[in-house]
């Protein structure tokens, strides 16, 4: 039996005038036989070109369309590995919400009486006795311009070098911050506001709560002591608003102790809020709003849930992984969340590379007794440790981050608010407001009795605060795949049809190819052994 006469894979007789000029020769017949009958454009022309010219030809233009198939593919794949994404935004409705977690904090670090009688903190120059008004004794004459030097724009650009010179206010919280970094947190919550004389009204849901409420506390280098009202304690039950409006929210009334701010440190007066997930470590220096005094502010909020989607150069973190992933404020009982993921990567570099801590950021050191501490805190007014600091903030901006492997959650809940104030409290009112202040405590029957003097020291003090939902609908954020994996694949195989004619029936011929191979081999060694001969000198 000729070889011929096999067959190819799926029954069909190779071309007898190939076989018959290939003079038997079966490997080169099933060659020719798919050159010449397949489907990808470009390689018969080759096969049946009768010049050298012609196959020339043909081998550059398939050679060029193999060239521009590759190139496209390649920016097809990088399209494909860039996961493009589409955002679809859904508006649901529950018929209860869970309350966001609220942080608050008085924009004052601590209490200037207490400055004055620490030893360690009441001779600096955060404490500033002298009155301006004091240096205008008796009948003054303004108008002697000539004899008085002002000090405008053009004398502080000659001592000064902007964007290169810190700012007093700076100064002031550095030397502060560098004090209080030696002395423990309880020594620090000690000397801030306290939330008992901080908190002078409150209610959730129209019922009264207490400073008992406010659960979380934690010591803010730029704003003292902040207390947290619904932080989830010891996992409980979050607060839940069965409606919407300031009567279903949060309603506090605060008393800010003008009388206490330091000197050059507080610029301005009231409190900082943020608003947050419960779990998540606030950073009031990065986030939130401040409330003056003197006002009734409302914060009418919307809830935003956000699904991501993980890809490999862009991973989230779900809540599985979230409880196995190393955690930072550990001490403060929050979850992962990629800011407090952020500083506690770069907390722990500047202490590998500086061999100090940022006093700005707590860390394992500052839970401790100074006594007990390894790692001293950097000290800013040391030029040594605060070039060492700026050099590596530096460069931690610049590529320290792609060292972190900070994920952002696969699933986070934000808030958008609009904020309106009203002028507060109303003259009418304000004396309704006299009577129940007047017994809550000392500083603030002081307060009253300032009031009645020059009618402005409850408005320079106390303030009202409504945080609340607007609606009970809340917004859905899902990320979807805008590029597929079958999306590749048909762009991929509309390139393949266009530059070389290729279809999936092609891809048949080459597994008929393969096949057809395979059987030639089998029978010939067959032949080989049958006749005795060794298969190696068969040609």
């Amino acid at each position: 039996m000729t070889d011929h006469q096999y067959g190819n894979a799926f029954g069909e007789r190779p071309d007898t005038k190939t076989t018959d000029q290939t003079n038997g020769k079966s490997f080169k017949s099933l060659m020719c036989n798919i050159f010449e009958r397949t489907t990808a454009h470009g390689i018969p022309n080759i096969y049946r070109s009768e010049t050298k010219l012609g196959k020339l030809i043909w081998t550059s233009l398939f050679l060029t369309a193999v060239s521009l198939l590759l190139y496209q593919s390649k920016e097809l794949v990088a399209k494909y590995l860039t996961y493009p994404v589409d955002v679809q935004l859904d508006v649901k409705y529950k018929i209860e919400l869970e309350f966001p977690a609220v942080t608050i904090c008085n924009i004052n670090p601590i209490r200037e009486s207490l400055l004055r009688e620490d030893p360690d903190l009441k001779d600096t120059n955060l404490i500033e006795d002298s009155d301006q008004c004091d240096v205008f004794d008796g009948d003054v004459d303004f108008n002697q311009d000539e004899k008085e030097e002002y000090q405008g724009w053009e004398y502080f650009l000659s001592q000064t070098d902007p964007y290169g010179t810190e700012t007093v206010a700076r100064q002031q919280i550095e030397t502060l911050s560098n004090l209080l970094s030696n002395k423990s947190n309880e020594e620090k919550k000690n000397l801030g506001h306290q939330i008992e004389d901080l908190l002078v009204g409150c209610s959730w849901s129209s019922l009264s709560c207490s400073p008992e409420n406010f659960t979380n506390h934690f010591f803010n280098a730029f704003h003292g002591n902040c207390y947290t009202f619904n932080s989830n304690p010891n996992s409980s039950e979050p607060k839940k608003s069965k409606y919407s409006g300031p009567s279903a929210g949060l309603s506090i009334m605060l008393f800010i102790e003008q009388n206490e701010y330091l000197y050059d440190v507080s610029a301005s007066a009231g409190v900082r809020v943020v608003i947050h997930d419960q779990g998540k470590m606030p950073f009031p220096e990065e986030e939130g709003y401040y409330v003056s005094p003197g006002h009734h502010t409302s914060i009418a909020l919307r809830r935003v849930e956000i699904n991501r989607l993980s890809t490999y150069d862009k991973p989230c973190m779900s809540e599985e992984e979230m409880a196995n992933y190393w955690d930072f404020y550990t001490f403060y009982g929050v979850e992962y969340n990629q800011q407090t993921c952020v500083k506690t990567c770069y907390q722990r570099q500047i202490m590998e590379h500086c061999g100090c801590y940022d006093i700005y950021y707590p860390t394992n050191e500052t839970s401790l007794d100074p006594k007990e501490r390894t790692v001293k805190p950097c000290d800013l007014t040391n030029e040594e440790d605060d070039d060492c600091v700026e050099g590596f903030q530096e460069t931690f901006r610049i590529s320290g981050y792609t060292y972190c492997s900070c994920q952002q959650p696969c699933n986070t809940v934000s808030y958008t608010s609009d904020i309106s104030t009203s002028y507060w409290p109303s003259d009418n009112y304000k004396e309704n407001l006299k009577e129940n202040l007047v017994n809550f405590s000392k500083p603030l029957r002081e307060t009253v009795e300032a009031d009645c003097n020059d009618k402005n020291a409850i408005r320079l003090n106390l303030l009202n605060l409504d945080i609340y939902y607007q609606d009970l609908n809340y917004e859905v954020i899902n990320q979807s795949f805008t590029y597929t994996f079958i999306d590749l694949v048909g762009a991929l195989g509309g390139l393949v049809g266009l530059w070389l004619g290729l279809s999936i029936l092609t891809i048949f011929e080459v597994f008929e190819l393969f096949i057809d191979l395979t059987r030639y081999f089998i029978f010939k060694s067959a032949r080989s052994k049958s006749a005795g001969i060794s298969p190696s000198s068969h040609n």
